[in-house]
Order: C-alpha cells, then sequence, then structure tokens
C-alpha cells in the first residue's frame, strides 16, 4: 500500500517469492508511471463455495448477486462494489493456498475489530482472539482466521 502526499514520501513498489524486496522510489515517481486502478474484483477458486459464500455474508456483509452450478458459483458485491467472486475447484484443498496468503480487510478502529470477531464467533465460524500484531512496521491489532476452505483471512485496525 502506497503511503503519502506526493511530497517525495518514500513507498515499497514489489515484493519477491515472499521476500520483501523493496525498490524505493518517490511516490511522485510512481504515479508518472501509471495512473491509480481500481481494484474491481477478485476470483478465488475454492472447494466450498455455499461454506464460504455464507461466511463473507454473514460476517462482511456482502451481498450475493448471482449464483450457478448447484454451489459451484458465487458473485458477492461488498458495499464498495468490489466483486469477490467463488468458484468451486475439485482440485482445491485445505492446503492449496501458499501459507502467506491471505484476504484482508482493514478497519477504522480496534472496537471494529473486536465487532467483526465477535460476529466470526457468533456466525459459528472459530476464529484466535484479536491481539496487537507487529510485523516490524506501525503495530495493528487484529487477528488471522482460517475461513471454510482453508482460505486466510485477516481482520486489522491501526493499533491505537
Amino acid at each position: 500500500m502506497a503511503h503519502g502526499d506526493g511530497s517525495g514520501t518514500r513507498v515499497p513498489l514489489n515484493c519477491r517469492m515472499g521476500k520483501a524486496d523493496f525498490l524505493m522510489r518517490p511516490l511522485a515517481k510512481i504515479k508518472e508511471i501509471a495512473p491509480m486502478t481500481r481494484l474491481n474484483h477478485t476470483n478465488l477458486a475454492v472447494s466450498d463455495v455455499p461454506e464460504l459464500t455464507r461466511f463473507f455474508v454473514e460476517v462482511f456483509g456482502f451481498r450475493v448477486v448471482e449464483q450457478r452450478g448447484a454451489g459451484k458459483f458465487s458473485v458477492m458485491l461488498g458495499e464498495d462494489g468490489f466483486a469477490l467472486i467463488l468458484m468451486h475447484d475439485k482440485n482445491v484443498t485445505k492446503t492449496t493456498y501458499p501459507a502467506l496468503f491471505h484476504i484482508g480487510f482493514l478497519q477504522d478502529s480496534v472496537k471494529a475489530v473486536e465487532e467483526l470477531h465477535a460476529r466470526i464467533v457468533s456466525a459459528g465460524f472459530e476464529t484466535p482472539a484479536p491481539e496487537l500484531i507487529n510485523r516490524g512496521g506501525p503495530k495493528t491489532f487484529g487477528f488471522y482466521c482460517k475461513a471454510p476452505g482453508g482460505v486466510l483471512v485477516e481482520v486489522s485496525a491501526p493499533a491505537e
């Protein structure tokens, strides 16, 4: 994620093979390379489309806009218009995704993280309690949970 106001703030440009390999350039230079685009959708190949759909609807408030193939395909929209598409793949297992692959949901506050945690638990899904996360940069408060089918989900907010 880029940080700064274009006044020369330096941001990481890429990571390779799970190791931070930061190429540092001023933010103003990045804007010269390519205009900012909006992420439209993500399509995940999963083993259990109905249960993962239930997870994203009940916990994160996604709205199902299309389903096909008797539990094999689901299109959901988030409140910002982002589309999350789930497609069944018989070759996907709980260990298919690489260990660090995850979907992150950034919240505005510690309270919002705690509320989402409670929603996950009340929907019948297991998740560890939120905690302070220190990854070497600004500290965050949150948790990682395994959603149905082994998809790792992060919920976090800036630590207060």
